[in-house]
């Protein structure tokens, strides 16, 4: 049996620009929510988010989720995340991805 990899997202937020988290699902769903965790302190922290709702792509059995849902934290412009979507077919898509806030520093990648 073998198992996938996690997926690795490398999201820039720029200006108005929120990158969006995209999850594919095989069984037709009617709603997804994404819960996130924020390990920029080293510890893995659930991360209140304003908005757990995704949407669907058009009928494609892919939904999205914007990041501009998340709480920055002032001086950090990197931040990483796990993530995991899960639909009310009991399916669940998982995954890691940072997220770098040039505006809030000095450019560093992550």
């Amino acid at each position: 049996m073998s198992e996938s990899l996690r997926i690795v997202h490398r999201l820039v937020r720029t200006g108005d620009y929120h990158p969006q988290l995209v999850g594919s699902f095989v069984d037709d769903a009617s709603s997804v929510n994404i819960r996130v965790w924020d390990i920029v302190d080293g510890i893995n922290s659930p991360v209140a988010i304003a908005s757990s709702g995704c949407s669907e792509i058009g009928n494609t059995n892919r939904w999205r989720w914007s990041t501009e849902h998340l709480p920055f934290a002032s001086g950090y412009n990197n931040y990483h995340y796990y993530f995991e979507m899960a639909a009310n077919t009991g399916e669940t898509d998982y995954g890691e991805f940072f997220l770098t806030v040039p505006e809030r520093g000095r450019w560093v990648y992550p």
